[in-house]
């Protein structure tokens, strides 16, 4: 099974913030349900780059790429990786 994953190359990324203002679960938009808001927020500007701080869209919003597309620098993109299975 795939796994959404965010990648964020942070010799590219400037911090510019974009991606963190256009994700659903930035506190300021709330556009996901509050009962998900506990779980956010997913990227936060740390010194001066992005960096993914929950793994909850992974799971909520599997399909959204929307801080991908926010993203001028194309240092941050939305991947699916195989979820590593654990032997029975």
């Amino acid at each position: 099974m795939k796994r959404k994953r965010i990648i964020i190359n942070t010799d590219v990324c400037w911090g510019c913030g974009n991606c963190v203002q256009a994700c659903p679960f930035n506190p300021e938009h709330r556009k996901v349900p509050l009962m998900w808001m506990k779980r956010a927020p997913i990227l936060r500007l740390v010194n001066g780059v992005s960096r993914v701080v929950s793994d909850a869209c992974y799971e909520l919003l599997p399909r959204c790429r929307i801080c991908e597309e926010a993203c001028p620098s194309g240092a941050l993109k939305v991947i699916k990786v195989e979820e590593e299975t654990l032997p029975v």
